[in-house]
């Protein structure tokens, strides 16, 4: 009689079960052994960088509103100027440059009244010709003046060419006319009728000439305006070595009141303080 042998056969997978609680935390290890001490820093400070001195290891200097820091004596060599490479540590870069804007405070034009004070009547020129045109940064007043004028019924008897400024003076003084006691930054041109002496031209009539200018500041003493006046290097007096300035007047250095024409213009800018 034959025998049936019944084999089981494996069920399915059952589901994970859940994680176990975590154990209780274990004791606390011992201390391991304290290290060896560091070695202290090495820093010295030696003000601005000097090309002519030997640096070593932990030197500190300035360099171009920069710090840097020695990190390689390079044998104690001379002239090992601070840059990033191998002998130098930029610690501190230079900020940048920053623009301020709207620096400028105040700007414009001013009745120079250059035609009242020095006594010019008439003549032909722009409607604006006696305006001068400034702007101002802090106390500082940075002027510029354009006058043109041709052929006025008279050229003024005042003496010299003078008018008014847009702003007092911080050191009001009243100057001699050497060349030492002009103490501003205002300096330009004086352009003629160029057909007599000095600066005649045997070719043309209409050719102009010029000479270089300085243009002194004074505070009035009788009603205490701020005043300029046009002065110029007396040629003559080159020859004794005095250097003296001389009033620009419409005789001097050219003889205006014989021009045909009788053109002038006097352009001069600069700067000054103001009260």
């Amino acid at each position: 009689m034959a025998v049936i042998k019944i084999v089981p056969m494996p069920g399915a997978e059952g589901q994970k079960g859940d994680t176990g609680a975590a154990g209780p935390q274990g004791p606390q290890g011992a201390t391991g052994a304290q290290g060896p001490a560091g070695a202290d820093a090495v820093w010295y400070y030696n003000g601005a960088y000097n090309p002519g001195a030997s640096y070593a290891v932990g030197d500190v200097v300035t360099y171009e509103g920069q710090t840097w820091y020695r990190k390689h004596a390079n044998g104690g060599n001379v002239g090992d100027t601070p840059s990033v490479g191998p002998f130098w540590d930029l610690i501190a870069a230079k900020g940048s440059d920053v623009e301020i804007a709207n620096t400028i405070f105040q700007s414009g034009t001013w009745d120079t009244k250059i035609e009242e004070i020095s006594g010019i009547i008439g003549g032909t020129g722009s409607s604006d010709r006696h305006l001068g045109r400034y702007y101002t940064i802090g106390d500082l007043v940075f002027i510029e003046v354009n006058f043109s004028i041709s052929s006025p019924s008279d050229w003024g008897n005042y003496g010299s060419f003078s008018g008014h400024l847009p702003f007092p003076i911080k050191e009001p003084w009243q100057s001699s006319w050497s060349v030492s006691a002009i103490r501003n930054s205002i300096n330009g041109r004086l352009f003629a009728n160029a057909d007599q002496e000095p600066f005649g031209s045997p070719y043309s009539e209409d050719e102009l000439g010029w000479i270089d200018v300085t243009v002194g500041l004074f505070t009035s003493a009788v009603d205490g305006t701020p005043h300029f006046y046009v002065s110029a290097i007396d040629h003559e007096a080159l020859n004794t070595n005095s250097k003296t300035l001389k009033n620009v007047t419409p005789d001097w250095p050219f003889n205006l009141r014989q021009s045909p024409s009788g053109y002038l213009r006097i352009h001069f800018s600069g700067v000054y303080r103001r009260a």
